[in-house]
């Protein structure tokens, strides 16, 4: 889950053990992927149309169950 998050049509992208497998994707708010996968390495991207310059600190929340 994303918060605080201002940019410009941000997304939030989950990958399961490299940049090919993607596992989840969300690009209307509250930004949340519910995703239940084997162990491994995961990835998260998230981005949004804003310039470098005009970014804000945001929180990123991580659950684990």
């Amino acid at each position: 889950m994303i918060d605080e998050h201002v940019g410009g049509e941000p997304q939030i992208q989950l990958f399961y053990q490299d940049a090919n497998t993607r596992v989840g994707f969300d690009a209307n708010g509250p930004f949340e992927i519910e995703y239940e996968g084997p162990p491994g390495w995961y990835y998260i991207y998230i981005s949004s149309t804003t310039p470098f310059s005009e970014i804000d600190a945001y929180t990123v929340r991580i659950n684990l169950q």
